[in-house]
């Protein structure tokens, strides 16, 4: 080992304000990875909150393009008897316009159909408990609607 004279070694105070220096340093990097986690952490949870409210916009659009058959089928129906009624002079009864083959959301039920008046309903199965009515005077409207939750 080697001794070191004693005018070469640093003063006592010197060491101390080395140690504390050191001490800073390391409380201000340790300062700077808790505000790297907390950032971080905010910007996750930033994200999955968005990430969830897109979620729940697009279950409430999906839900709300499905009813667009129900307003396409009454509308179709609405149409043809108004048609038909100038012609025909009575209101026809009420048949669904679509095809057997493909898949449907909605069961079109007639309601009461007289000379001067009909009612249709759409009565709704995937998004179930919906229900849309159309009449001789009013335009498709909507009874329950089972998207809004």
């Amino acid at each position: 080992m080697v001794e070191v004279p004693a005018s070469a070694a640093a003063p006592p105070a010197i060491r101390e304000d080395k140690v504390a220096f050191v001490r800073r340093m390391r409380a201000r990097r340790d300062q700077g990875r808790k505000l790297r986690v907390v950032v971080t952490l905010g910007v996750v949870a930033g994200v999955a909150a968005c990430g969830w409210l897109g979620f729940l916009q697009f279950a409430a659009f999906g839900c709300r393009s499905k009813q667009s058959e129900a307003k396409g089928v009454l509308t179709q129906i609405a149409t043809y008897q108004r048609a038909q009624q100038p012609m025909t002079g009575a209101f026809e009864p009420i048949v669904d316009p679509r095809t057997s083959g493909s898949r449907h959301r909605y069961v079109v039920v007639p309601g009461r159909v007289t000379a001067t008046t009909f009612e249709a309903f759409a009565v709704g199965l995937d998004p179930a408990g919906d229900l849309w009515r159309v009449t001789e005077h009013s335009p498709v409207e909507l009874l329950h609607d089972a998207c809004a939750r």
